[in-house]
């Protein structure tokens, strides 16, 4: 089955990645723990990167990526979209003690008499 992205909710875009990049500005964050504790004129720097690179790569990369959803959406008009090629399957899980669910958005219903 094929599925073309046709447009992206710009501001949708803008709270996911922003959440994201403020992730990856915590992992970045301890590289001013190391400043900090090294000391130097990069102290305060140090310090205050703790916070600010979580705040600066979220607001930065959210920001970017808004601007590249408005750009495809506007872009979709001559280019057609991205097509994404899936496959519906039908997805059986094992609990741990060996129970089969099954997802229920797979299952056809029976035709109800009476409707």
């Amino acid at each position: 089955m094929k599925l073309r992205i046709l447009s992206i909710n710009v501001i949708q875009m803008l709270r996911v990645s922003a959440i994201l990049f403020a992730l990856l500005g915590c992992l970045i964050a301890p590289v001013g723990v190391v400043q900090f504790m090294l000391g130097g004129k990069d102290r305060i720097m140090g310090l205050l990167s703790i916070f600010l690179f979580p705040l600066l790569y979220g607001a930065f990369g959210a920001v970017n990526c808004a601007l590249f959803a408005f750009a495809y959406n506007a872009s979709v008009k001559w280019t057609g979209g991205i097509e994404v090629t899936t496959e519906q399957i039908d997805v059986v899980s094992e609990s741990p003690t060996g129970a089969k669910h099954v997802n229920p958005r797979n299952l056809e219903l029976p035709d109800q008499p009476g409707r």
